[in-house]
């Protein structure tokens, strides 16, 4: 059993062959190939390649139940995969505002995914989430305001409460 590593341009360095261009094909494919290769270079009449994947992964932050790394182990894995493996995106998840963020070559590239239109999903081109993309669920504006100190407290019963004693005991003392 030999491993094989694909470089930053989506090529194996086949021993004997050289480079084969691997890159966006899926393991049937690359099979296909490598057999095609070592046919053609007569080494081997009949080869029996297998791929599969090695330390393939992606990650996923932010508001799901379980962020972490996971391991792709099949062809194609999609957004939802993703999701589903994360348990899903918690109640406090901006679903309208889900990045992916992708490393193509030497540049980066942020795709903004509504999750609550269907066309943006399956339209999106990190719908198939590729090797080492980062899923990111941003917070609502309700959790990004528990982050703060004081992030809630106009929004809870006890802060008005407490101003409207305030504003009684006012009017009490300098009206009375």
């Amino acid at each position: 059993m030999s491993y094989y590593t694909v470089d930053n341009e989506g090529n194996i360095d086949f021993p004997i062959v050289g480079k084969i261009p691997v890159s966006g094909l899926n393991r049937n494919e690359v099979c296909d190939i490598v057999k095609q290769k070592l046919i053609s270079s007569e080494l081997i009449k009949d080869p029996v390649v297998t791929v599969e994947f090695e330390n393939m992964h992606f990650d996923i932050l932010g508001e799901v139940a379980r962020p972490g790394r996971y391991t792709i182990d099949h062809d194609r894995i999609t957004l939802l995969d993703a999701l589903g493996m994360a348990g899903d995106m918690s109640i406090l998840g901006k679903r309208c505002n889900l990045k992916v963020v992708r490393t193509e070559g030497y540049n980066t590239k942020v795709y903004t995914i509504d999750m609550t239109d269907g066309d943006s999903i399956l339209n999106s081109p990190a719908f198939y989430l590729r090797q080492n993309d980062v899923v990111y669920v941003e917070a609502n504006n309700y959790r990004k305001r528990q982050s703060l100190a004081s992030g809630n407290t106009a929004y809870s019963p006890s802060f008005w409460i407490s101003v409207a004693t305030f504003c009684m005991s006012v009017y009490v003392i300098f009206i009375k």
